[in-house]
């Protein structure tokens, strides 16, 4: 795989992770909400576009990919964010930092 190959390194992501992105709330809206995503396009495609439209500032693209009522969970700080207070950040980071990969 080469250096800036999203599609490759989407491939490398255990479906499991991919399907994180969209399971969130009680087990049978997280089963239904896998079953949705799965069923509107492979996951290699969602994380794809997922981190392209973050590396572009593209935070329309973002809150599509997000379901409205997910909670966004920071591993280095453990704090949860709501969908819009994390737009706001990742907009923010995106004036903030350039070349962002």
């Amino acid at each position: 795989m080469l250096a800036g190959d999203r599609a490759g390194a989407a491939g490398q992501i255990p479906q499991q992770v991919a399907d994180a992105f969209v399971a969130h709330g009680d087990s049978a809206a997280s089963r239904a909400r896998v079953a949705e995503y799965r069923a509107a396009g492979s996951s290699e495609e969602t994380v794809s576009r997922f981190f392209a439209a973050i590396e572009a500032g593209d935070i329309g693209t973002v809150r599509e990919i997000y379901a409205p009522d997910a909670v966004i969970w920071h591993n280095d700080d453990l704090v949860e964010q709501p969908v819009e207070e994390n737009l706001t950040v990742l907009a923010s980071l995106h004036r903030a930092v350039s070349g962002l990969r």
